[in-house]
């Protein structure tokens, strides 16, 4: 197992008229002077864990870097909405990698965690291999909570101040804004590392409840995590630490397609229409129609039928076809099919 280790402004103007601002008063012009100058950090990835289902994980940043679930289970017992479990043996997310994940200037690292034990071991939160940037829950260094970038030459470390408790939800943050590294329990700063530098870029993925690299694996629960090109302010990490991640709207619709019966045939009696239907979160239920009517009631568990009794409807040629429903709402209707409806007498 490896070891980590660490290794001008313009003068306030006067007032035109009274005393000059005390050496307090200039320092608070100049913090908030440097506020006003500063770039916002942009958010690069961030997942709110609300799907509840499915194998992957969206981003809601709008970078795109969506997470494939490899393990974890969903639980609707998250700070915010549901969370993802992890065992802390081999369960992980893993983001492949894209230019908006190197954080070369600047990053901020955060994450809601709910350990189910405390060890001393490296359990991942966040990871980008091979140590280029990470936010532990605990390390070998007493259990305690941990971050990291490699800045320049070499890694860049920084450890919390005591172990975080089990069963209980805590909020981690580490930011590294091109000199100091430091690490936040929720909200305060507890520990820090001086180093002027950028940090270096790999095409690892990043990866979020352990790692494949090392085989350092996270137990317990985590939600709301979010991952920033800068270094965010104590008051814009605390912002975060009260708000969860607003989960996009799935506006991605099923897919559906009728199995029976085959297009052109010939029906009489009782008639099994069938359906396939799949979604990216889940399918809610289909709906079979007949010539533009609804056709029995929608059908919320798969395999999705119905048995048609074809007395029911007039000689001839009919049209059938289903709409699917998913659980955002989302609706889409099959290619139709016509059959003709026979009758033997």
């Amino acid at each position: 197992m490896p070891t980590r280790w660490s290794s001008g402004i313009d003068s306030p103007r006067r007032r035109k008229h009274g005393r000059r601002p005390s050496s307090l008063g200039v320092r608070k012009l100049l913090l908030e002077e440097l506020e006003n100058r500063r770039t916002p950090a942009a958010l690069v990835a961030a997942y709110a864990f609300d799907e509840g289902a499915g194998a992957t994980v969206s981003d809601v940043s709008g970078q795109g870097n969506h997470g494939t679930i490899t393990g974890p289970t969903w639980t609707p017992s998250g700070r915010f909405g549901g969370a993802l479990s992890f065992d802390g043996v081999n369960d992980l997310i893993t983001i492949a990698d894209a230019d908006s994940l190197d954080l070369t200037t600047g990053m901020t690292l955060e994450a809601w965690v709910n350990p189910s034990a405390v060890t001393r071991k490296w359990r991942d939160v966040i990871y980008k291999g091979s140590d280029i940037y990470f936010l532990e829950a605990t390390s070998t260094n007493s259990n305690r909570s941990a971050g990291g970038a490699k800045v320049g030459a070499s890694l860049l470390s920084t450890y919390g101040t005591a172990p975080l408790a089990v069963n209980t939800w805590s909020h981690l943050a580490l930011t590294f804004d091109g000199a100091s590294l430091r690490l936040y329990l929720n909200g305060i700063e507890v520990s820090s590392a001086p180093r002027t530098g950028s940090i270096q870029t790999s095409t690892n993925p990043v990866q979020i409840g352990g790692d494949s690299l090392y085989g350092q694996f996270f137990a317990g629960l985590i939600d709301e995590v979010r991952i920033y090109d800068g270094a965010l302010t104590p008051a814009e990490i605390q912002n975060d630490m009260n708000t969860g991640v607003l989960s996009a709207p799935d506006e991605i619709p099923p897919e559906v397609s009728l199995t029976g019966p085959a297009d052109g045939a010939t029906v009489t009696g009782t008639v099994a229409v069938t359906a396939d239907a799949t979604d990216n979160v889940s399918v809610g239920g289909v709906q079979f129609v007949l010539d533009g009517l609804p056709l029995g009631a929608e059908d919320t568990l798969a395999p999705y039928s119905l048995s048609w009794n074809t007395t029911t409807a007039s000689a001839g040629v009919h049209t059938l076809s289903a709409i699917a429903r998913d659980a955002a709402g989302n609706l889409t209707t099959s290619l139709s099919r016509n059959v003709t409806v026979c009758r033997n007498w």
